[in-house]
């Protein structure tokens, strides 16, 4: 799940930064086999030249703001991935219920108690363990994770 959700995150912080005039710098295949993690330089926004050539702009004092906006975007994101998320569980434990319910509605009595006890206790259980889960993701320590917000030493 959080391979899923870094690879979201990237794509969307992606999106939201060049909407922001800020571009990603994209890096080959060699380049990330000496390099496996993004650097800040990476995500350093460039600008255009006089000639038309591309510089990339490094983080420096004069830019303090950079990492604050690169991380606070990567929040907002996650953010909204990990309700997007808690949304898609909801319909899709009230889609499993119906087809438990379907089915258990073609049944005769004696399997009438087997099917509310799966509804009831095996179902409800599944989705609530995952519920809990999706509620404990850190948005700020994915964010971390994945080189868009500084870590900070507890």
């Amino acid at each position: 799940m959080l391979s899923s959700l870094r690879v979201l995150s990237i794509l969307a912080i992606n999106f939201l930064l060049t909407q922001q005039d800020f571009a990603f710098t994209s890096t080959t295949r060699a380049d990330t086999s000496t390099r496996p993690h993004p650097t800040t330089t990476d995500f350093a926004p460039t600008s255009t030249t006089r000639a038309g050539t591309s510089t990339r702009h490094h983080p420096t004092s004069t830019t303090p703001e950079w990492p604050s906006k690169r991380c606070q975007s990567c929040v907002r994101v996650l953010t909204e991935v990990v309700t997007a998320l808690q949304n898609a569980t909801t319909l899709i434990e009230e889609h499993v219920l119906k087809l438990v319910e379907a089915e258990c509605g073609k049944k005769h009595y004696l399997a009438e108690k087997a099917c509310e006890y799966f509804d009831e206790l095996v179902v409800h259980e599944l989705f609530n363990a995952i519920k809990e889960l999706e509620d404990h993701i850190d948005v700020e320590r994915v964010c971390q994770r994945i080189h868009l917000c500084p870590h900070v030493k507890h």
